[in-house]
């Protein structure tokens, strides 16, 4: 605003501009500032959501990798208890193309090892799974 004071033909005419447009330039520049403070909020969010999910896969992974070294029916059912437990979901199946290899939580009953149904959702994910590699 002094720029404008000092590169107008007249002192008064300068002063006369800048209590013209000094509130809303000084609104202006301060609305500008909160935009950038809600701008700079939502990315640490983003950053501080995508460090919790990589914190708890890696929480996961610690508890299950030593289930994986003897693979069977009982190693996989505690992998898919462990999973359900920690992303708190209704259920968690492990599955292969064609099998249900362990099953845990909603439904459990309507599962057993071996089970040859997949669901048509898992069978569609595999198809993305497959035309993305």
């Amino acid at each position: 605003m002094i720029l404008v004071i000092v590169w107008a033909p007249t002192t008064a005419l300068g002063i006369d501009i800048v209590s013209k447009i000094g509130i809303p330039m000084i609104l202006g520049s301060v609305c500008i500032g909160f935009i950038v403070l809600l701008v700079q909020s939502v990315e640490g969010e983003k950053e501080a959501s995508a460090a919790r999910q990589a914190k708890l896969a890696l929480d996961i992974a610690n508890k299950t990798l030593p289930l994986f070294r003897h693979v069977n029916s009982e190693s996989l059912r505690k992998v898919c208890e462990i999973i359900r437990d920690d992303i708190h979901a209704d259920a968690v199946a492990i599955t292969n193309t064609d099998h249900v290899l362990a099953y845990v939580g909603v439904g459990e009953h309507n599962y057993q090892n071996g089970d040859d149904f997949i669901s048509p959702t898992t069978r569609q994910g595999d198809e993305l799974r497959k035309n993305h590699h």
